[in-house]
Order: structure tokens, then C-alpha cells, then sequence
């Protein structure tokens, strides 16, 4: 093959690393693995990610990437002696990846067959400057069959993804619009912005986005489901989901991110709003954070009328 074809090649399938971040992963990572193995799209390198699990995941992906590896480009598993919190096991995971696009999934979570081959295919066609892409994810339970044909997944947030990234920067400041799960970024984009943010352990996401809106770095969208979003009692985020709880249990987190770099950057009037969901934070957890109870769930109410958004709570 002539150089100038691999050249082509390359660019219209560039090598994309999975990267598979796992934390007492054992009971669902290996139907994440069997979906990045089922990505119709071929230039793929698989990467985990372990960040000190206690149960066997770290041995369940042994045996599996020594069975499949020959269905990637590469494979690499790598892990940490201690628990280091999220941040830090995507950055690890990211050290490792020698992908030009890169596809975090948490070891709970599902890839559809066509996620990677949908991204590429959309980048290729676009004229734009592509650097972090966004699709959409749908959640499931344990026990459910999901279907993806379901047209009431229509993206809700293409009015957010023709904004300008100014314009996306100002409506992240209130509220976190993006879906992690569901979403592809640039190698380089991550290395030049030192990958995330271990300043907050616990909150990947949130903070990147911000980082690189301010920078004027646009996030584009794509309308079709490329991640399949897990449900569970066991997962980092989602356990609040299953669990009798008005308010996420993580809210403390987004909190200290937000009044360590939002909160300054929000007009008075946002301010007080800030404040008051804090308020409200703490009032309902004071009262017992319990779904179940009337009374709080009666007062959450009432409060909510005031305060109507309110991005980490469990609806």
C-alpha cells in the first residue's frame, strides 16, 4: 500500500482507544468488555483501568483481554495499589492510551455495537473542527430489556450543542448538561489540558467541561444512542437512583467544585439562587434525605417550586 493511502486511511479511521475504568467492577464488567469486542468500527485499542478494586475484576479482565485481545490493535490493563478516587483512574487510563480519539466507559456501563463507527463517521462528514463530541445515552436497569429504536430519545440538547462555546460556557455555569457516558474526545485535547482535574476526585466530568468551554473549545453533538447508561445499587453515581434518597449522596462534591470555581464566575442573582439550593441541600439531608417520608418529600416539593433547577438531584 502507498503511503499516501495509509495516510487517508488513517485519517478516516483513526486508531480510537476504549478505555474501561473499573472499581469492583466484577458483576458487569465483562458484558462492557464483550461491547467494545462488538464495535462495528475495527481500528480499536482496549484499555483498563483499575482503581484498586477488592473484589476479582482485575482478574476477570485477565482472563478475558488474554482471550480476546486479537480483537483489538492493542490491549493494556493497568491498575493502582491504592484507591485513588475517579479523576485519577482516567487519567491513568488515559497515560496508557495511544488512541487519537478516546472513549471512557465505566465497567458497569454498555456500548452500542455502532458507538465508535457513529462518532468517526460524523467527524469525517463534518466540516467542523471537531474536538469533543457528544451522543446520547440511555439508562437501563438490571432486569430490562432495552431497545435503542425508541424515537422518544430525541437529543434535547441540540439547541445547546449549535451555541458557540461562549455561549455553552455560560449554560454549563448553571447547571451540568452533558453526558459523560455518552461521549468521544480528542487525545490531544485531553494532553493539552492536562487530562482532569484531581482536584476533585470524585467529579471528572463537570470540570473538563467547563475548563475547555471557557478555553472556546465547542462541544458538538450527534442525535443518535451510542452508550447504554446502567442503573444499579452498586454504581459510584447512580446508587442514589435505587436508594430511598431525595438529595445524591455526591452532592457534597459538586458542591466544593462549584464554590471553588462557579460560584465567582455567577452573576448576584445566581448567587442567591446557589445559595439557596445549598441551603436546601442541607435541610432535606438534616431531615432525613428519605423519599419515603412525606413530610419531606412534601417540603422538597415546595422547595423545588422556588428553585426549579437543581442538576445533582434525584428525580
Amino acid at each position: 500500500m502507498q503511503s499516501s493511502t495509509i495516510f487517508i486511511n488513517a485519517l478516516k479511521q483513526p486508531l480510537v482507544s476504549i478505555i474501561v475504568t473499573t472499581y469492583n467492577s466484577s458483576k458487569y464488567v465483562l458484558q462492557t468488555l464483550e461491547s467494545a469486542k462488538k464495535q462495528t468500527y475495527q481500528n480499536i485499542e482496549l484499555i483498563v483501568s483499575d482503581d484498586c478494586s477488592g473484589d476479582n475484576t482485575i482478574e476477570l479482565c485477565e482472563r478475558w483481554i488474554e482471550s480476546n485481545h486479537h480483537w483489538f490493535v492493542r490491549t493494556k490493563l493497568v491498575s493502582s495499589p491504592v484507591h485513588t478516587g475517579i479523576t485519577f483512574n482516567f487519567n491513568r487510563g488515559l497515560k496508557a492510551a495511544k488512541g487519537d480519539w478516546i472513549k471512557f466507559i465505566a465497567g458497569d456501563d454498555i456500548l452500542k455495537d455502532t458507538c465508535i463507527d457513529t462518532f468517526i463517521k460524523h467527524i469525517n462528514n463534518s466540516t467542523e473542527d471537531i474536538q469533543i463530541l457528544c451522543g446520547l445515552a440511555k439508562t437501563f436497569t438490571n432486569n430490562v430489556v432495552f431497545e435503542d429504536s425508541d424515537d422518544r430519545f430525541v437529543n434535547k440538547l441540540d439547541l445547546f450543542f449549535t451555541r458557540s462555546a461562549r455561549e455553552q460556557y455560560a449554560l454549563l455555569l448553571k447547571a451540568n448538561r452533558i453526558m459523560a457516558p455518552a461521549v468521544l474526545i480528542k487525545r490531544s485535547l485531553l494532553i493539552s489540558m492536562d487530562g482532569f482535574d484531581n482536584n476533585y476526585p470524585m467529579l471528572e466530568d463537570y470540570p473538563f467541561w467547563l475548563k475547555i468551554t471557557e478555553k472556546g473549545i465547542k462541544i458538538y453533538g450527534v442525535s443518535e444512542i451510542v452508550t447504554f447508561y446502567r442503573i444499579h445499587s452498586e454504581s459510584v453515581y447512580s446508587s442514589a437512583l435505587l436508594q430511598p434518597y431525595i438529595i445524591n449522596p455526591f452532592f457534597e462534591h459538586l458542591e466544593h467544585f462549584e464554590r471553588n470555581y462557579v460560584f465567582k464566575r455567577l452573576t448576584y442573582v445566581q448567587k442567591l439562587e446557589r445559595r439557596f439550593r445549598y441551603a436546601r441541600y442541607r435541610l432535606i439531608v438534616y431531615l432525613g434525605n428519605n423519599r419515603n417520608n412525606y413530610f419531606v418529600r412534601y417540603l422538597n416539593a415546595c422547595l423545588r417550586l422556588m428553585n426549579r433547577t437543581s442538576p445533582c438531584e434525584i428525580r
